[in-house]
């Protein structure tokens, strides 16, 4: 008790800390309290100004997209995704995870339809071999445009079943966009799993040139 008080009326002693700064107070240990300078406040707050500003430069780089042609088709892929081999009927596939993570894929097929309603009707199912996936769920399909031509977007979700049967399937969600040129069915498909939908889900008109709406 008389060490603690002496330790309490040594710190009420010191003198305040030089260069303008502040004295933190005493430990519960009696120690002396450590200054905090005006200098550590510049070092404290700029180390996380600098942090911040590696978010958003992360942000800024998982935004950006590049211009891409496949097979007469013009679409984007995100900047810094990979490509991965593609099998029918898939023309190209691109991932920001060796498979894992997002995956973007063009598929193609022909077709006698006129439009992506019809041909989707008939030929989705073989155009993305998703809708055999276990747990295959449409979501919600509405009309949309691509290049001022009439388009299909569809959203849909499955389960993909991991290589270890005792971890827990994963929900993969996914969104489509059909169009149809030169007889061709085109399809692309933006997939990640659930976690990370919310990240790569606002890319996607970027990448397909897509707008929301029916075209008469």
């Amino acid at each position: 008790m008389v060490a603690a008080a002496a330790a309490a009326i040594d710190d009420a002693a010191l003198p305040p800390a030089r260069g303008g700064g502040w004295r933190l107070p005493p430990t519960p240990f009696g120690a002396r309290g450590a200054r905090l300078s005006l200098t550590d406040l510049i070092v404290t707050v700029g180390g996380v100004l600098l942090l911040l500003a590696g978010w958003g430069l992360v942000r800024a780089h998982d935004a950006r997209v590049v211009a891409v042609e496949v097979a007469g088709a013009a679409i984007a892929r995100p900047a810094g995704w990979l490509p991965l081999p593609a099998l029918p009927p898939a023309l190209a596939t691109w991932t920001d995870d060796g498979g894992l993570g997002a995956t973007l894929t063009l598929y193609a097929e022909p077709t006698d339809a006129a439009t992506a309603t019809e041909a989707m009707a008939v030929a989705v199912a073989g155009a993305n071999p998703a809708i055999g996936q276990p747990a295959y769920t449409p979501l919600r399909s509405e009309p949309a445009t691509r290049g001022g031509q009439p388009a299909v977007r569809s959203d849909y979700a499955y389960a993909r079943t991991e290589v270890a049967r005792s971890t827990p399937p994963t929900v993969v969600m996914g969104r489509q966009l059909a169009w149809v040129a030169d007889g061709t069915l085109y399809l692309l498909a933006l997939e990640a799993p659930e976690a990370d939908w919310g990240r790569v889900a606002p890319l996607f008109d970027r990448l397909a040139g897509a707008g929301e709406g029916g075209a008469s």
